[in-house]
């Protein structure tokens, strides 16, 4: 992109996949929590207890027929009535939320790039219309100048004329500078030094038909992955409820033992075995309790999900509005307000030739056009990033529709 002379923005939301640090954060926790599921089904540790028994006190003396010197004991808990197979559908659960999670921070990358794009575009159209305006005040000082030399115009027109150009001036040496910070800012996104060139955004011709919003709500609730992700948690929250009220159920412990004993005075290997069971004896402090806790988490995590989803029906409503009253605007001011500001400055020109109007007039027609122009290009730019924004509340792009939305030319 550096190496063109104007990029778009498909090529800069390409080298934001590809660097930002955000994203790449986004996945590597993706990638830390898939860890946990390998470990969710697995058997808890074995326990390994070596010791003596029955010694004779107090000398500790293993003469007592029924000492056992050294002992060895095994033993492994069993979790029962399908927890561990809960477990693994949790932490499974989990991973996808991240996944979604990491597809939504793609969004908000997408859209804080996109917007930092049409900020750069504006202030490069409206440089470009101050550029183009101070030719034409150029080309108007030299009829002023003519005239003056030709004693049929004052002086004061010719500086005149120069103060519009010095303000004009100004105003292209502030907008560079607001560029410089632009362009920071887009190269903070990117992941690039912050010096690095920027190139001349190049605009794709934006839609001007869009879908109703019943539709766009639709492919929300398909494609967001914000909502995905909320939809997930319900999910996930059911599974731990499920997992809460299996807490009741005891775990079986299976044990073995070996120990070195003695028999009629002879050493003798021996052996044994044991089971048990956990007993809930505080069931209505712990189990039950963590039931209601699993019964609640599950109704937020839907109250959750109803909440964003009229968030994004209110969203989708004012993108709407905002693109509404922006296609309209625009359609204005190409069809009816440019072309008339346009036919007043040569009309003023024409007038101030032959002494019809003062100087003045014919410098603030050319800059009513020059503000005109501007208006534009913030319209069309505060259009695209509302498209922007609209694409990300749904999740996906607005496909092309209509007839397009250009510069003017």
């Amino acid at each position: 992109a550096q190496e063109s002379s104007t990029v778009k923005l498909d090529a800069l939301l390409e080298l934001a996949r590809e660097r930002s640090p955000r994203l790449r954060a986004a996945r590597l926790y993706v990638d830390a929590v898939r860890t946990r599921e390998a470990e969710a089904g697995l058997l808890p540790d074995p326990t390994l207890m070596m010791g003596v028994a029955n010694l004779a006190l107090p000398e500790f003396s293993t003469s007592m027929p029924a000492s056992m010197a050294p002992s060895f004991q095994a033993t492994q808990r069993f979790p029962l009535a399908g927890k561990r197979g809960l477990r693994e559908e949790i932490a499974r659960q989990s991973t996808e939320i991240e996944g979604k999670t990491a597809e939504e921070v793609w969004w908000t990358v997408r859209t804080d790039v996109a917007s930092a794009f049409y900020e750069i575009y504006r202030t490069d159209r409206q440089v470009a219309v101050l550029r183009r305006t101070l030719g034409l005040i150029e080309d108007f000082q030299d009829v002023a100048l003519s005239m003056y030399s030709a004693g049929t115009g004052p002086q004061a027109d010719v500086l005149r004329a120069g103060v519009a150009l010095a303000r004009m001036e100004a105003d292209v040496e502030r907008l560079l500078a607001l560029r410089t910070g632009e362009a920071a800012v887009l190269n903070g996104l990117l992941n690039l030094p912050t010096e690095s060139p920027v190139p001349t955004p190049e605009l794709d011709p934006l839609p001007s038909d869009l879908p109703e919003a019943e539709a766009l709500l639709n492919w929300a609730l398909e494609a967001r992955p914000a909502l995905q992700a909320l939809q997930v948690s319900i999910e996930r929250a059911g599974s731990r409820r499920e997992l809460a009220d299996k807490a009741i159920w005891p775990d079986l412990t299976l044990g073995l033992q070996y120990a070195l004993g003695r028999m009629d005075g002879d050493p003798t290997s021996m052996g044994g075995a044991s089971v048990g069971f956990s007993l809930p004896v505080h069931a209505g402090s712990r189990q039950k309790k963590l039931r209601e806790e699993a019964v609640a988490l599950e109704s937020m995590a839907q109250a959750r999900f109803e909440d964003a989803v009229a968030s994004v029906g209110a969203e989708v409503g004012r993108a709407l509005a905002e693109l509404d009253r922006g296609r309209t605007l625009m359609r204005l001011y190409r069809e009816d307000i440019l072309p008339q500001a346009e036919a007043a400055v040569e009309s003023s020109l024409s007038s101030y030739r032959v002494g019809g109007v003062d100087f003045m007039a014919l410098i603030d027609a050319r800059m009513a056009v020059n503000r005109f122009e501007g208006e534009y290009y913030d319209l069309l730019s505060s259009y695209g990033q509302a498209l922007v924004r609209l694409e990300h509340t749904i999740g996906r792009s607005v496909p092309a529709a209509g007839i397009p939305i250009q510069e003017i030319r």
